[in-house]
């Protein structure tokens, strides 16, 4: 069964969410014109600045279950040698719906809310590890692992999951929830998503599931007992 992968608006930054507030000296984020811009830059004290911004993938038909995984979203980071350290974090608000193409039918809109923390490094040697990029010092996003779990969805009596990942583009690197980026120079990041069907268990898996179920009544009893 082909689906289709759709990212809807309000998709982008969100501004109100930001810590600390956004501000000229610290963060900039523009939601004046846009209230979920895609585009957000800091600095410390004036000049010059980084930036990150999000690009969302037209809709992808034609996914089958157990497909590679799609991008959904990119990230890139402008990085620019800034002398202060720097903290944020921010979230990113995107609705991902997931349409039957035999149909159509919408079988999931998923509200789909990530928060990023990204810390500016110092940019003075020694650099603290572990510093996989090998510049002068790697600056590093952290992603909340809830806001990427998988989400569960149904279609035809069949049970989904959509699940999302992160993939490392030039310049950066991956490890667990954390994205490293080389400093001076430009990073990208894809977050992905598949869909792989949810395996149903077998009759037999269900009564031998049972059994031990039951076993485990039997020993609660006892020692009750």
């Amino acid at each position: 069964v082909p689906f289709t992968i759709s990212s809807l608006e309000p998709q982008g930054f969100d501004c109100a969410s930001a810590v600390p507030p956004v501000g000229v000296g610290s963060l900039s984020c523009d939601d004046s014109i846009d209230p979920t811009p895609n585009h957000i830059e800091w600095v410390d004290g004036g000049t010059p600045v980084s930036s990150l911004d999000l690009e969302f993938s037209a809709p992808i038909a034609g996914v089958n279950p157990g497909d590679a995984p799609v991008e959904v979203t990119k990230l890139t980071h402008t990085n620019v040698v800034i002398p202060q350290a720097f903290a944020y974090s921010i979230d990113i608000l995107n609705i991902i719906r997931v349409t039957d193409e035999d149909g159509p039918v919408i079988v999931l809109t998923d509200p789909n809310t990530v928060n990023i923390d990204f810390t500016e490094t110092l940019n003075s040697a020694p650099c603290p590890p572990p510093n996989p990029e090998a510049s002068v010092c790697d600056d590093f996003f952290t992603f909340e692992a809830g806001d990427l779990a998988p989400v569960a969805f149904s279609s035809d009596g069949v049970d989904y999951l959509l699940i999302f990942g992160l993939v490392a583009g030039a310049g950066t690197t991956v490890i667990g929830d954390q994205v490293f980026t080389a400093e001076n120079g430009t990073s990208e990041l894809s977050v992905t998503a598949q869909i792989v069907a949810v395996a149903v268990p077998e009759p037999m898996s269900i009564a031998l599931m049972g059994l031990g179920l039951l076993g485990m009544g039997f020993t609660t009893r006892s020692r009750k007992i």
